[in-house]
């Protein structure tokens, strides 16, 4: 697994912030009311079958581990809410500290969780999870173009000047982009070869350091 980037007491401010609009509201899942007894073995079984046969391919990879993580740790033990640290999270799941905190923000936009108590440093954040069953019918999942799309949507000249950025990058910089390209590759379990490790990394310059020159003119990259 990957290692969980950050310590506990980087989590201090680093969780989702309570959303309460729209709360359990989401147009992208149809949700269940949990059973009359959460101790009751047989409904959470039959919830996780329908979930992964369902609402789960909605959802980011990372996203689908943190949800089910959640629904382990709340309806897989008798109850709907969950007190758990980032940290945890990112130990359990082998997701890296930023992709933690974008699934729960994700999750919660959803309606998927909600944040009752907001923790920080070892004191763990209390969830409330719904149980989401599958797409609703008129949901419409957008995608993001692939980072080969991307970089072949640039102009020679933004092609130009994205090269310069990624050779002149301070040394700290690259060294966290090229970790958090590869934690994210280790995340969806996959052995990227150089190319495809090269690409990413351009793609993360694009994104960190050139996304407020061009998000006008190419605004479905980062949608």
């Amino acid at each position: 697994m990957a290692d969980y980037l950050g310590s506990e007491e980087d989590e201090q401010g680093g969780e989702p912030e309570p959303q309460t609009a729209g709360f359990g509201q989401s147009p992208t899942f149809i949700f269940e009311d949990p059973p009359a007894s959460l101790w009751d073995p047989l409904p959470y079984f039959a919830f996780v079958h329908r979930a992964i046969e369902g609402g789960l391919g909605e959802l980011r990879s990372g996203d689908q581990l943190l949800y089910l993580k959640l629904v382990r740790e709340s309806f897989g033990r008798g109850r709907d809410t969950v007190s758990i640290t980032m940290k945890e999270l990112g130990r359990t799941t082998g997701l890296g500290k930023r992709a933690v905190e974008e699934g729960l923000a994700r999750l919660i936009h959803e309606g998927l969780i909600r944040v009752l108590a907001k923790g920080h440093g070892h004191i763990a954040t209390e969830y409330h999870v719904f149980r989401a069953l599958a797409p609703a019918p008129s949901a419409k999942k957008t995608f993001k173009p692939s980072v080969e799309t991307v970089l072949s949507q640039l102009t020679p000249d933004e092609q130009s000047k994205l090269l310069q950025m990624a050779r002149t990058l301070e040394p700290d910089d690259r060294a966290q982009f090229e970790s958090e390209v590869r934690e994210q590759f280790h995340a969806l379990g996959l052995l990227p070869s150089p190319p495809m490790l090269h690409q990413a990394f351009l793609f993360k310059v694009l994104e960190e350091k050139m996304f407020y020159t061009i998000k006008d003119t190419h605004p479905h990259f980062f949608s």
